[in-house]
């Protein structure tokens, strides 16, 4: 079975996440700064009436915090509402969650096309805290794709969501 990933970098390492998960890429990034809010939460977003919490995804996963540039974007995932029928068709194996979030990240690359069998599991030096985060690892060409599993990403514990609230 192929699979798509849209590939983006944190820096100067490149990561990936199923193209099924993304509602859009997004270069608006007046982003609006939240009290109290997880280190790795950026703010909120109004995208055309819509909130949307922004995840530094490079403080999220343990890699960094991203500077806001002219290349960098902000990945928005669909919503668990969204993600209901390629769920019901098992046609996606991850998991978004019920409200609308975006990741910013350093700058978006491209879409690519492997078969499901390319994906090998993350590797063990990765440890506990950046494994959580890795659903594999994908070889191509020029260097490793690092796919993320978006429901471990977006999983707020329950303080952290009260404080977004």
């Amino acid at each position: 079975m192929k699979r798509q990933f849209v590939t983006f970098r944190i820096g100067e390492m490149l990561f990936g996440i199923d193209v099924l998960l993304v509602y859009e890429i997004n270069r608006q990034l007046d982003i609006v700064p939240v009290a109290g809010a997880p280190e790795y939460v950026c703010g909120l977003l109004n995208l055309r009436g819509q909130i949307v919490t922004v995840i530094d995804l490079g403080v999220r996963i343990g890699v960094g915090d991203q500077k806001i540039r002219s290349e960098s974007r902000c990945v928005v995932l669909r919503n668990s509402r969204m993600m209901s029928r390629f769920l019901e068709k098992g046609v996606v194996d991850d998991e978004t969650g019920p409200d609308m979030i975006g990741l910013l990240v350093s700058r978006v690359e491209d879409i690519i096309t492997v078969e499901h069998s390319d994906i090998e599991p993350p590797p063990a030096h990765l440890g506990d805290a950046a494994g959580r985060f890795s659903l594999g690892v994908i070889q191509t060409e020029a260097e490793l794709l690092n796919v993320l599993r978006v429901r471990e990403i977006v999983a707020f514990e329950s303080a952290e969501r009260a404080a977004v609230s």
